[in-house]
C-alpha cells in the first residue's frame, strides 16, 4: 500500500479577532491613561500633584477590593521597628490573595505601589510604572524599597491592609462605589 503525501498550504498567522494586538506603545498608553484616571479619581489633581491618605484608601477600596472582596484600612510605619510588627499580617494577607499596597517615600516624593507575593525572605512588588520587582523582607523594614522604584524613594511609610471581617467602616464613611456609581458588592437590577 502506498501513501501519497499532497502538500498543503502552510496557515500563515492568524488574524487577531476579537482580541487586541500585541503593541507596547499602545500597552503604555492604556497603562498610563488608567493611573492617570485612578489619580484623578483619588483626588490627586489633573497634574499628578499627589493623592493623598484618602483618596488612596478610597482607591485601594474600590479598585483593589472590588477584586478581593475586602475594604483596606492605612496603618502607617514610622519605624523600623513598626514595618517589622506589620510584616506578619502583610504576608498573611498575600498569602490570602490579598495585595497590599505600600506609599514609599524620599527626598524626591512619594509613590504607591503594591506588595503581591510573598515567597521565603523576599516580597514582589508591583510599580505602576510598568515593572515587578524582588525586595528582602530587610529591605522593606530597614528602608531599602529604592530597588522596587528608584533609589529617590526608599522608604516605606505605610501600607494598606485589608480590613479584619466584621470590622465597620469609620462612622459617616460610606460604602465604595465603583467608577459608574455603584455601590460595589451590589448588582444593579432591572437592566
Amino acid at each position: 500500500m502506498a501513501f501519497t503525501a499532497t502538500p498543503r498550504t502552510r496557515p500563515g498567522p492568524r488574524p487577531a479577532i476579537g482580541r487586541q494586538q500585541d503593541d507596547a506603545d499602545a500597552f503604555k498608553r492604556r497603562r498610563v491613561a488608567e493611573q492617570h484616571r485612578l489619580h484623578t479619581e483619588g483626588e490627586g489633581g489633573e497634574n499628578w500633584g499627589g493623592m493623598g491618605p484618602e483618596g488612596q484608601e478610597r482607591i485601594n477600596d474600590t479598585i483593589v477590593g472590588s477584586a478581593t472582596g475586602r475594604d483596606y484600612e492605612r496603618q502607617d510605619l514610622n519605624s523600623d521597628a513598626d514595618r517589622r510588627a506589620v510584616l506578619t499580617e502583610v504576608e498573611r494577607s498575600v498569602a490570602q490573595g490579598h495585595p497590599v499596597p505600600v506609599d514609599v517615600s524620599g527626598q524626591e516624593g512619594a509613590h504607591a505601589m503594591t506588595i503581591i507575593v510573598q515567597e521565603g525572605d523576599m516580597l514582589q512588588v508591583y510599580n505602576p510604572w510598568g515593572s515587578t520587582t524582588w525586595v528582602s523582607e530587610d529591605d522593606f523594614i530597614n528602608g531599602h524599597m529604592g530597588k522596587a522604584s528608584n533609589s529617590e524613594l526608599p522608604n516605606a511609610y505605610s501600607v494598606y491592609l485589608p480590613r479584619q471581617q466584621g470590622r465597620c467602616r469609620a462612622r459617616g464613611s460610606r460604602a465604595p462605589r465603583s467608577r459608574h456609581g455603584l455601590r460595589l458588592g451590589h448588582r444593579r437590577t432591572g437592566r
